[in-house]
């Protein structure tokens, strides 16, 4: 995370878990519909981003909330990022293409 309190890690077990930094859990997002590639943490450090087998990337609060879906690859996401200000994610996808969206969605 931003303020290096905690950790986030992703799993071919569909989950994704936030660690403190002594390695105790926080919260697991167990909702994601296929394997996780890539998880990161938003700017602010309030947000997580989760990419993977689905064809999408999904924002979630830290409370486990999903926030947004970001669809349109047309095969796995392996790769997202957050702009440095928030307001944008970056996602690569297996399709062999990237796409910059809004924090929206659009």
């Amino acid at each position: 995370s931003p303020n290096n309190n905690y950790i986030l890690s992703t799993s071919d077990d569909k989950t994704a878990t936030i660690w403190t930094s002594n390695g105790e859990p926080v919260n697991s997002f167990a909702d994601y519909d296929k394997y996780i590639f890539q998880g990161t943490f938003s700017p602010d450090g309030q947000k997580i981003l989760l990419g993977g087998k689905s064809n999408t990337a999904n924002l979630y609060d830290l409370k486990g909330n999903l926030l947004q879906v970001f669809k349109g690859h047309t095969s796995y996401v392996i790769s997202c990022a957050f702009s440095p200000d928030g307001k944008f994610i970056a996602t690569g996808s297996t399709d062999r293409s990237v796409r910059l969206w809004r924090i929206d969605g659009k």
